[in-house]
C-alpha cells in the first residue's frame, strides 16, 4: 500500500509542479517557442483553456493559470488526506495544507534549479535559441559576435 501512495503523491506532485511551471513561464514572459515550455502548454492545456473561457484575466495576470493552480493544490492534498485515512480538516488547516503544498512545489522547484538542474536546462535552452537556420546544428559562440555579412566581429561597445 506504501508503494501505491507513493507513486500516487509523486503523480500528483508532478501535475501540481507542471501547472506552476505554467504559471512561472507566463510571469516570467519565457519564450513559449522553446520544446519545453510548448510540453508544459500542452499538457496543461485541457486543464487552464476551460477555465480562461469564464475567468478573464485582470491585467496582466492570467487567473485561469492562478486558479488551476489552486485546484490542482486542493485535488493533491484531498487525495493525500483520503489514502492516509485521515479525515478531512476544517477548512482553516485545508487552506493551510494547500498554501504548503504550493509553497513546498515553489520552494523545490527553485531549489533545483539553483543546484544545478537548470544548468543544463539553459544550455538546451540556449543552443536552440542560438540555431542557424542556414545549418542543421547550432553556431558557435565565436560566430555569435559576427555580423553575417561581412564576418567582421561587433565593435566592443556593441558587445
Amino acid at each position: 500500500m506504501s508503494a501505491i501512495i507513493f507513486i500516487v503523491e509523486t503523480l500528483l506532485s508532478l501535475a501540481l509542479f507542471v501547472v506552476l511551471a505554467r504559471l512561472l513561464l507566463q510571469w516570467t514572459r519565457a519564450d513559449f517557442r522553446n520544446p519545453l515550455c510548448q510540453a508544459i502548454v500542452r499538457l496543461t492545456n485541457p486543464l487552464i483553456l476551460p477555465l480562461r473561457r469564464i475567468l478573464p484575466p485582470v491585467r496582466k495576470v492570467d487567473t485561469a493559470s492562478v486558479v488551476a493552480v489552486v485546484i490542482v493544490a486542493f485535488v493533491e492534498v484531498a487525495i493525500i488526506f483520503a489514502l492516509h485515512g485521515v479525515t478531512f480538516p476544517g477548512p482553516l488547516i485545508w487552506v493551510r495544507m494547500v498554501a504548503l503544498e504550493i509553497s513546498r512545489t515553489l520552494l523545490w522547484t527553485y531549489f533545483a534549479h539553483a543546484i544545478g538542474a537548470g544548468d543544463g536546462l539553459r544550455a538546451r535552452v540556449a543552443s536552440v535559441s542560438t540555431a542557424d537556420p542556414r545549418r542543421r546544428g547550432p553556431r558557435s559562440l565565436a560566430a555569435l559576435g559576427r555580423h553575417r555579412h561581412s564576418g567582421h566581429p561587433h565593435p566592443p561597445a556593441l558587445k
